[in-house]
């Protein structure tokens, strides 16, 4: 793999879901699934290009994907690393939702209905581990072939973000993308970030389980939720995340040095910051910048979409 064939395999992960979207949205099929096989399809809709781009690499496993060992410290160390994200992805998703709504929680709400234990199966284990090995595995594999490592963590975290296909998770996607990326360099292996992606999701089927029985009133609960996303209720809780927020990525990038001296990688994580962008490959590829738009494109019309229909319920 390359950044050639990683912008490939973005732009028809981006037309595999665009055509997955249309024919469960149009066509009877939609109906007929409930919100589990929904998200299985598509899951499948990404992970066959994938499988299908990693056989045409010739590349192995190992390689293809980071698959490497790592140090069981190095795996442990990985859950607080993930905490101290929380706040500034937390914050990110505020700031979005004076304009938009909260698609996570939509996504695990509609997941409860199959029950607690399917939900995190799929939310907690089968969607991280589809993810990383997409965008921390191949498709970082091939930016950093080409590229710095500074070119592949970003644009493997735009790219992961683009992949949510709407604004509210896009923001906070693309800064969880960063530091997972940062992990998955300094390690030299994806399993890190697989963590570190379960315990996120994981922790938030939870939240939502454990609100929803403290609210046994479903009325009670589309209160609480319509209190909570009161402009001035945002813009407090907005406030707070913040001030948390740069508290927790100062530990968290401590942590990441620590995690660099334990996998005996020191050198990994200052080539980071020493690599200059200018004396690396080109990364970028028209395949790319068309994945990118089809991306942007539609979650503009969904956007649209969304708030007519709003005002038509209204």
């Amino acid at each position: 793999m390359n950044s050639k064939k990683s912008g490939a395999l973005f732009l028809t992960i981006i037309i595999c879901f665009i055509v997955a979207e249309i024919v469960i949205g149009f066509t009877p099929v939609g109906d007929k699934l409930n919100e589990l096989a929904l998200m299985l399809i598509s899951e499948l809709s990404f992970m066959l290009p994938v499988v299908v781009f990693f056989f045409m690499s010739g590349s192995s496993l190992r390689e293809c994907f980071a698959l490497n060992g790592v140090k069981p410290v190095v795996a442990l160390l990985s859950i607080p690393y993930t905490w101290m994200v929380i706040p500034l992805t937390a914050a990110l998703n505020v700031s979005t939702l004076f304009f938009t709504e909260n698609r996570a929680t939509q996504i695990f709400d509609s997941l409860s209905g199959a029950g607690l234990f399917l939900a995190a199966l799929f939310a907690a284990c089968i969607a991280p581990i589809c993810e990383e090995l997409t965008f921390r595995g191949i498709i970082f594999a091939g930016f950093r072939k080409s590229g710095s490592a500074l070119q592949a963590i970003i644009l493997s975290a735009v790219l992961f973000g683009l992949f949510h296909m709407n604004f509210n998770q896009a923001v906070y996607a693309f800064s969880l993308g960063l530091f997972f990326a940062a992990l998955r360099e300094v390690t030299g292996s994806i399993i890190p970030s697989i963590i570190c992606h379960m315990t996120l999701n994981g922790g938030s089927v939870l939240a939502i389980w454990l609100e929803k029985d403290l609210f046994e009133d479903s009325e009670m609960f589309e209160k609480a939720a319509e209190a909570a996303v009161d402009s001035k209720s945002l813009a407090a809780a907005l406030g707070t995340f913040i001030i948390a927020a740069f508290v927790g990525v100062a530990f968290a990038l401590c942590l990441l040095a620590y995690i660099a001296k334990k996998q005996g990688a020191v050198n990994r994580l200052r080539a980071i910051l020493d690599e200059r962008i200018s004396s690396s490959g080109k990364v970028s590829s028209v395949p790319l910048v068309i994945g990118s738009i089809l991306a942007v494109i539609f979650m503009i019309v969904v956007f649209f979409l969304e708030k007519m229909a709003g005002r038509m319920t209204a």
